[in-house]
């Protein structure tokens, strides 16, 4: 019964749109012509590797000097939809020094509305798909998993691990799995998760990010790591297989079970009306 279910989702949440990105450039061209090619933008010197990869033979390295708050980043836009999901493969070394505040680092964002090289503080609505860290209890957990979103005037709401789990370790690549869900105008039907290797570590549901009278939609995806007290060493991090869709992301990598299964009544329902999952 679960098998059919879960087959139903699939064959109901069709991706309209579906972007991959690997960095598996050609060795001859630059980082930055690669990724301006496949449509990327707003490019401040990005470095592809072949010394790290999760799958492939290269990734994303992206080094901040000490005392830096951000080295850059970079912006892609995507077809406008109601629901967003975001997967990707990131690694820190084992050197890695998290910050001493407790907070997240921005690291991928989720735009709506967003123009053109505007400044994110001023977009309109982001979602933030980031790990921080916090002292629980006396107890110091580094590399938790944190979401928040970012309205219009901006006010932040902050979503993290409820278990605090310290799932970031370093030196091993791990796998990030999100996906936020546009509420109806004037209605608490918006949600959202995150997973990390496969376990939800958070979902919120009932959420209302606009109000009567919006109309956003998920248009553009930021990748810009920014440390608020700024790095306390010079260190690095990779990044690899970003995936981007308006629907459950399915490949190499699985999608966690819970992922699927938060989104199953709406999709039974969507199903039998013969409608698509958004």
């Amino acid at each position: 019964m679960l098998a059919a279910l879960l087959a139903l989702v699939a064959s109901s949440a069709r991706a309209d749109f579906r972007f991959e990105e690997g960095f598996e450039k050609p060795a001859s061209t630059p980082a930055t012509a690669y990724l301006a090619s496949r449509g990327w933008y707003d490019l401040a010197s990005p470095v592809i590797t072949t010394a790290e990869s999760n799958t492939g033979g290269a990734s994303l390295a992206y080094t901040i000097q000490q005392g830096q708050t951000a080295a850059g980043g970079m912006r892609l836009r995507i077809p406008s939809s109601r629901t967003l999901y975001l997967r990707f493969a990131r690694k820190y070394p084992t050197t890695w020094l998290w910050p001493l505040a407790d907070h997240a680092l921005h690291d991928f964002y989720v735009w709506a509305n967003a123009g053109a090289y505007q400044a994110p503080t001023s977009v309109p609505f982001a979602f933030y798909v980031e790990a921080g860290s916090r002292t629980v209890g006396g107890v110091r957990r580094n590399g938790i998993s944190f979401t928040q979103t970012k309205n219009a005037v901006g006010v932040y709401s902050g979503y993290e691990d409820p278990e605090f789990v310290a799932v970031f370790g370093g030196g091993v690549w791990h796998v990030v799995e999100a996906v936020i869900r546009m509420n109806d105008a004037g209605q608490a039907n918006g949600e959202l998760a995150m997973s990390v290797d496969g376990v939800e570590r958070i979902r919120r549901t009932g959420l209302s990010f606009q109000a009567a009278g919006g109309n956003l939609l998920f248009d553009q995806i930021f990748f810009g790591p920014y440390f608020h007290e700024g790095a306390r060493q010079t260190q690095a991090f990779w990044t690899d297989d970003v995936v981007v869709s308006d629907a459950p992301i399915a490949g190499p990598v699985a999608v966690p079970l819970p992922i699927w299964m938060g989104l199953l009544g709406g999709a039974l329902i969507a199903a039998l009306a013969g409608q698509p999952l958004r």
